[in-house]
This record gives structure tokens, C-alpha cells and sequence, in this order.
């Protein structure tokens, strides 16, 4: 019986930390033909000089990043795919900038 407070702590912090999460939430930024267009670019010329490169891309309500090399640019499953096999698709993304 000593411990229902505890547990009651425990779940609440869960349902805070949801909240917060909910709240940070954002609206995907929407990119212009020439955004698309300058983006496409940088993606193409990371993939071919094997240059580092950070993108940021939208999931779930947030922004994240990711930093690595692309191994090769899926066209059909429309992804780009990292040399740790980690992928993004390329509607999630915002911004790719080299290291």
C-alpha cells in the first residue's frame, strides 16, 4: 500500500511529459518549387562528392536532424538512405546543409 503514491507519481510524470510533447508540436513548414528545387540539389550533390551532410526533416509534429553520408537516393520507395541504413522520406524534408 506504500507505494500507490509513487506509482501515481510515476504516471503523471508520463502524462506531463506527453503534454509537453503535444504542446512543442509544430506545422510542417511547406517549401516553395525553388526551395524544392535547391534542396533536390543539395541532396544530389552530397550523395555524388561523398560530402557530409545534415538534414532536417519534419516527423510527427517536430523537427529533427540527422547527420551522415547518403548511400544512394531511393526514387521508387521516394527516400533518401543513409551509410548506417537509416532512411528519411523526402516529403519529411525541410533543409540539407553540408558539413
Amino acid at each position: 500500500m506504500s507505494w500507490h503514491a509513487f506509482e501515481s507519481l510515476v504516471s503523471s510524470s508520463k502524462v506531463i511529459d506527453e503534454l509537453k510533447r503535444k504542446r512543442n508540436r509544430q506545422i510542417k513548414p511547406i517549401l516553395s518549387e525553388d526551395e524544392l528545387s535547391v534542396l533536390e540539389n543539395e541532396l544530389l550533390s552530397a550523395l555524388y562528392t561523398k560530402s557530409k551532410i545534415i538534414v532536417q526533416y519534419f516527423w510527427n509534429g517536430q523537427i529533427f536532424s540527422k547527420t551522415g553520408f547518403i548511400k544512394f537516393l531511393d526514387k521508387n520507395g521516394h527516400k533518401i538512405v543513409f551509410d548506417d541504413n537509416a532512411f528519411i522520406y523526402f516529403e519529411q524534408v525541410i533543409k540539407a546543409d553540408f558539413i
